[in-house]
């Protein structure tokens, strides 16, 4: 089935604007709060605080609330009544002083309703705050269009015209203000909206201003903003200010009621009719397990809804003939609120799709261990009956309930995420697999403090492969270097240990580059950990890299990194690298010399050095800190029994990719560059004892002796 609706616009985040468009039951409340500013003690200045989450509708509340005001004050006369005025700062962010643009906006809004002594006077406070040399050209460039900027405008231009009277101080000018107020009697409320969307600076620049005119006689403030976000923006300012601080200056706040439930989902099912038109749901019984345990728990306000509901009307259409409306639904709202959880369910199709084969594959329960691992601990109950619904294959894993072949031909036909050649189309709208969503990469840095967890999270990415070629290893490796940039020394400083750690496993020979002029994916590795370094305080540098070139297993890693810092001092190099500071001191880098040598030695000594991945790159690097005689010497010793000589012949050999012709497919040729390799090995007496070796070894040793000679014999390396 199709849906029957026509494409749909993308709703829009639209507060209502009537007590006849309440769906959520705010209608009741706005009415009490909108009475008890109407019958509010006159005469004095009140501030008041209505408080909600982000996207709960506070907005639409405060509507409501200006258009009860009008049912309480039916007896009084117009000309009397509340003069309502919204200054929303979050249009002026980032462009202007909002203390100065408050003033105008209020002066400007009140227009003739109040006599002219009350908007001189807020002029006069206005300049006084901030002053009017660049009013003009500042305005000039804020102002929304329409007819209030023209007033706000002419306003401006009288005003900067005007100059501050040198006579007359701030506290002279705020007097005649409050004396204004007093004498016309009628009352003025302020609605200030979307503090809680203002960056933290600017959202307790409006608090302050608030609080410095918060005794203005007759003068109401209805502050809208979350309370933890307002508690944040106090927190992140190191001062005697705090959340304790603005409750002093609110008389009374109010929380928005909760949203109710029933009117939440009526407002989604509605939702999904205008953008979809009718949906076919065969299964009524899987459609309410699917929708109580995965998608009603997430959506917590109607803002929620808006989203899920734009996503469906992008996504769905497009896939609507080929997937089950009620499973895809399930898998866009996890996409959206549950990224973790969607990642490993999107990167393991071969795991849960299907039926389970056989008893190994009922007794392997890495996988929902890992489903498990990426749910919130207060949903796992919820959402792992959800996934169950979604792919019964969990159920023999996290259970011991199987299914029959026919039951995969029913799935099929009802085209579910369940079947494998039916799983790819509920993934064609997320994100592309060229990225790596934010959500997952902040669950990627948290875990990387962890060095413990730095290996697997590795292997994970690295065993992941991309249509493209490679493994998302190398995206993960990007992500991070471009994380970087912003860390704070402590999160690096936890992260660069961990990647000093298991570095290694970004090396996967998927990833390392092809070509005429291939780069190594360890310099990428050695790029990451050098920016990881820059954001450490230099006192902790040296110790994290000693610890890490003594121990980590991943020393190819490890020794690039420790040339690269000797680079930079100009140490083994015609001349120093100078495109940033230095890592480390001198003799920092020295020391640190000196502790890889002893790695490389001890790795010779216990003879793990000739099996290591790229033991060509190690002897280079030995025989470049500790010198060419001490690697010869050591090389020279392998060549006198005949299994250390096949082994020093398969060191000695490296691999070359190259495409033949019109061929796209890589191809691998051995090399072996005896130029560059003779000051290291004895390479007559190494072929000497090839020849004398190759009559008794077994196959293995007559394929690496013959590879060896091959590689020997390469056009590109002439012997």
């Amino acid at each position: 089935m199709s849906s029957t609706a026509e494409s749909q616009p993308l709703s829009g985040d639209h507060p209502i604007t009537s007590l006849e468009q309440d769906r959520l039951g705010y209608a009741p409340f706005a009415r009490a709060i909108a009475k008890a500013i109407a019958f509010g003690k006159s005469g004095e200045g009140l501030v008041l605080a209505l408080h909600g989450p982000w996207g709960s509708g506070k907005t639409s509340a405060v509507n409501l609330i200006e258009q009860a005001l009008p049912e309480h004050q039916k007896g009084v006369p117009v000309d009397s009544r509340i003069i309502v005025v919204r200054f929303n700062p979050w249009w002026f962010s980032e462009r202007q002083d909002l203390a100065r643009t408050f003033f105008m906006e209020l002066s400007a809004s009140l227009g003739g309703d109040v006599p002219d002594k009350i908007r001189n006077g807020l002029k006069a406070v206005a300049r006084h705050v901030s002053g009017a040399t660049d009013l003009v050209g500042g305005l000039l460039s804020l102002l929304p269009a329409g007819e209030l900027a023209n007033t706000v405008l002419g306003e401006v231009v009288a005003l900067a015209g005007k100059g501050l009277d040198e006579n007359r101080s701030l506290d002279d000018d705020r007097n005649d203000l409050c004396k204004a107020l007093k004498e016309q009697g009628r009352r003025i409320l302020v609605l200030i909206d979307d503090i809680d969307r203002l960056p933290a600076d600017e959202a307790r620049q409006i608090f302050r201003l608030v609080k410095s005119v918060a005794d203005l006689p007759n003068v109401t403030y209805l502050l809208i903003f979350d309370r933890a976000v307002a508690a944040r923006a106090f927190q992140s300012e190191q001062t005697a200010e705090g959340p304790e601080w603005l409750e002093k200056i609110v008389q009374a706040s109010f929380d928005l009621p909760p949203v109710n439930r029933l009117a939440l989902r009526e407002m989604l099912f509605a939702a999904l009719t205008g953008a979809l038109g009718q949906v076919d749901i065969p299964d009524q019984g899987r459609w309410s397990r699917l929708f109580l345990n995965i998608i009603d728990p997430c959506l917590r306000t109607p803002r929620d809804v808006v989203r899920l509901v734009n996503v469906l009307s992008v996504s769905y259409p497009a896939v609507a003939d080929e997937v089950d409306f009620a499973d895809f639904l399930a898998l866009e709202t996890l996409r959206i609120f549950e990224p973790a959880l969607y990642a490993v369910i999107r990167d393991s199709a071969t795991e849960i799709t299907g039926l389970q084969s056989d008893r190994r594959d009922r007794q392997d329960t890495s996988i929902g261990d890992r489903l498990l691992g990426a749910m919130q601990e207060s949903r796992r109950s919820t959402l792992k009956s959800g996934l169950e619904v979604l792919f019964p294959r969990l159920e023999g894993v996290w259970g011991n309930r199987s299914y029959s072949g026919d039951f995969m031909r029913g799935w099929d036909q009802q085209r579910r995420c369940c079947v494998p050649r039916r799983f790819p189309a509920y993934f064609t709208f997320s994100i592309g697999e060229e990225v790596i969503p934010r959500g997952d990469l902040q669950q990627v840095l948290a875990a990387l403090n962890d060095s413990g967890r730095a290996e697997a999270i590795i292997m994970e990415y690295a065993s992941c492969p991309l249509r493209a070629g490679g493994t998302r290893a190398s995206l993960l490796l990007e992500e991070l270097r471009t994380a970087a940039a912003g860390m704070a020394a402590s999160q690096a400083q936890g992260i660069v240990r961990s990647v000093l750690h298991a570095g290694d496993g970004f090396l996967t020979p998927e990833d390392e580059s092809k070509g005429m002029l291939p780069v190594p994916q360890v310099w990428f590795v050695g790029f990451l950990i050098q920016e990881l370094l820059e954001r450490v305080e230099p006192e902790h540098r040296y110790s994290l890299l000693a610890e890490a070139v003594q121990g980590s297993p991943s020393l190819r890693s490890m020794a690039w990194v420790v040339m690269a810092l000797s680079r930079q001092y100009g140490r083994h190099t015609e001349e120093p690298e100078r495109n940033r500071p230095p890592t480390l001191s001198e003799d920092e880098v020295i020391a640190l010399e000196a502790v890889l040598v002893e790695r490389l030695s001890s790795e010779a000594r216990e003879g793990r050095l000739l099996e290591l991945p790229t033991p060509i790159s190690h002897m280079v690097t030995w025989s470049d800190l500790a010198g060419t005689d001490v690697v010869r010497e050591w090389l020279n010793s392998h060549l006198e029994t005949d299994h250390d000589v096949v082994r020093v012949a398969r060191a000695l050999t490296s691999t070359d990719l190259h495409k033949a012709g019109d061929d796209p497919t890589w191809h691998e040729n051995p090399r072996v560059n005896r130029k560059n390799l003779e000051p290291l090995v004895d390479f007559d007496r190494l072929l000497a004892r090839l020849d004398a070796v190759e009559p008794t070894a077994d196959a293995d040793g007559k394929a690496i002796i013959d590879r060896f000679r091959r590689g020997l014999a390469s056009r590109d390396f002439p012997g």
